[in-house]
């Protein structure tokens, strides 16, 4: 089983995180997780050490929780500049407008080895980006350094003259490319491992992916079926040859990817109600049921075969609090995530707030300091004094943990409206 996880994110001076830097860590406490009946991913090269399943990050509304989310977005975009024009702007946006560049840290594991990688960027030049695994005995060992443009590399490390030339020449002509977007150019291990691991975009054409793929169909259309959301059956047409081509007049392939449009377009979902005598299309069945098709279609194939982490801003986003719990326990039981996939996302359901459905540090607080107007994120597992059976939603809900909108009084509601 290869393993693809996230172990931990810091940021620094990215949208409303400002200088003081902000990390989130996805490995699991021990004193929470040995006990846990729940199936953690093991990192055998490191003893002792889990990746925690399921990550959920609660907050108010302007909290932060989307922008946290979108560090993953931003650094595969960075990773992705070779072939765009010098004068492309930099991805991301600063916390303010000083002269602080953006930085970002990540530690992931790949196949049992685990990596960090490191890198700051201003509006328009890399400063500073490192690579690093960590040895058997938990040291870091540098592969690269990188300061400006001058390059630093390990005494033993197995890139050739020519390529670090190469590297040298095209940082003195493009200071906005990353050292790990050159390697993957060139296939070079464990950098192209890590390069698509963090350049890795979310899937389009999830419905065209059902289509090429009946296995995968069949058992999204099973888990549907047992949803008990009255869907019976699910199949997917293709539009015809003739009205493709007209379409296609319309709209050609590479205005596709510029008006963002997958290949969905030319595919068309249908289901089979109870008591229905006619199919539904995707646009007459609701928010919900869709963006769980969409969600089963990306996870399924993580727990199967490809492992790796999923994503989600608002995971709860149009479903009902027991399919967004059945989806935790999903990730939760290696009988059925095989391959160690990894949720992360944000969320406002807090009935999954509970020691039956996740540990503490399995739950995280952005919360935004009002004198500062940055956002600050802390685990749960940081109230010590939060008895193993506590109710966390009631805490939550009553304000002990943060993380929560402040509302005023009714009453003070009411005297605002009797002021107009």
């Amino acid at each position: 089983m290869a393993l693809k996880n996230l172990r931990r994110i810091k940021v620094e001076n990215f949208y409303s995180f400002n200088e003081e830097p902000q990390e989130i860590f996805f490995t699991a406490e021990t004193k929470y997780s040995s006990d846990s009946r729940f199936d953690f991913i093991e990192v055998r090269s490191k003893k002792s050490e889990n990746i925690l399943p399921v990550t959920l990050l609660y907050g108010a509304n302007a909290s932060g929780k989307s922008n946290f989310m979108e560090i993953i977005n931003v650094i595969s975009r960075l990773l992705k500049r070779i072939n765009t024009s010098v004068d492309t702007k930099m991805p991301g946006v600063t916390f303010d407008k000083n002269s602080a560049p953006i930085a970002f840290e990540f530690e992931f594991v790949i196949d049992d080895i685990i990596y960090e990688y490191c890198v700051k960027y201003s509006k328009s030049e890399i400063l500073f980006e490192e690579f690093c695994t960590f040895n058997s005995n938990n040291s870091l060992k540098r592969l690269f350094v990188r300061d400006g443009v001058n390059v630093s590399w390990h005494k033993n490390i197995s890139i050739s003259k020519s390529i670090k030339d190469e590297v040298k020449e095209r940082l003195n002509t493009r200071k906005d490319v990353t050292i790990l977007e050159i390697l993957n150019l060139r296939n070079i291990e464990p950098y192209s491992d890590a390069y698509n691991f963090l350049a890795k975009e979310k899937s389009k054409g999830l419905i065209k992916q059902l289509f090429d793929d009946p296995e995968l169909k069949d058992l999204v259309s099973s888990f549907l079926k047992h949803a008990d959301v009255g869907i019976t059956g699910f199949s997917i047409e293709k539009m015809p040859d003739k009205a493709r081509l007209e379409l296609m007049k319309k709209i050609t392939d590479a205005n596709l990817d510029n008006l963002n449009i997958s290949e969905d377009i030319f595919y068309f979902p249908l289901f089979e109600h109870k008591g229905l005598n006619k199919k539904l299309n995707g646009g007459e069945e609701s928010d919900g049921t869709e963006n769980y098709l969409r969600i089963l279609t990306q996870i399924l194939p993580m727990f199967l075969k490809e492992g790796g982490v999923y994503i989600a801003d608002e995971l709860d986003k149009g479903l009902h609090p027991l399919i967004i719990k059945k989806i935790v326990e999903m990730f939760h039981d290696s009988r059925i995530n095989k391959c160690g996939a990894q949720l992360v996302a944000t969320t406002h359901d807090v009935s999954l707030m509970s020691p039956d459905t996740l540990t503490r540090d399995e739950i995280w607080f952005i919360e935004k300091d009002p004198q500062k107007a940055n956002s600050v994120i802390y685990p749960l597992s940081t109230f010590t004094d939060v008895r193993s059976n506590y109710d966390y939603k009631t805490g939550y809900l009553e304000g002990r943990f943060g993380g929560i909108p402040y509302l005023g009084s009714i009453d003070s509601l009411a005297k605002l409206v009797g002021e107009l």
